[in-house]
């Protein structure tokens, strides 16, 4: 009789950025209540550290246990745009809008641009959360 064939098996690719690997169950998101703008909450879906369901004291709960430099994305008071809350040195909590430009993402007031609000992380001091 004729030998099956075999297919070599191609390795599947494993992510290594912010623990995404070893985060099995990422938090569930709430329904799109209209506070995230789409595109940010297609980027940021399934990161532990985007929280679309947090206002800004429940951040500050949430990250108050946490060391420096932990962060979250969640929506901000201002119409259309996120927030990051991140755990600043001693006990505080600080919060910076993020806002969506024509050029890109925007933090606060500095005047660099990025294409993605995943970009815009990348340049600053911060701790990714695992889950």
């Amino acid at each position: 009789g004729a030998a099956a064939t075999l297919k070599p098996r191609v390795p599947t690719a494993v992510l290594a950025t912010d623990a995404e690997a070893a985060a099995s169950k990422p938090p569930v998101q709430p329904p799109d209540d209209g506070r995230v703008p789409r595109a940010v909450r297609t980027e940021l879906a399934g990161k532990p550290w985007f929280r679309p369901d947090f206002d800004r004291r429940q951040a500050e709960a949430f990250l108050a246990q946490r060391e420096t430099g932990f962060f979250i994305i969640r929506p901000s008071s201002h119409p259309g745009c996120v927030a990051l809350s991140h755990k600043r040195d001693g006990d505080q909590v600080g919060h910076a809008v993020i806002w969506q430009r024509a050029a890109g993402y925007q933090l606060e007031t500095k005047p660099a641009t990025y294409d993605t609000i995943q970009q815009l992380l990348q340049t600053l001091p911060l701790h990714y959360l695992d889950a």
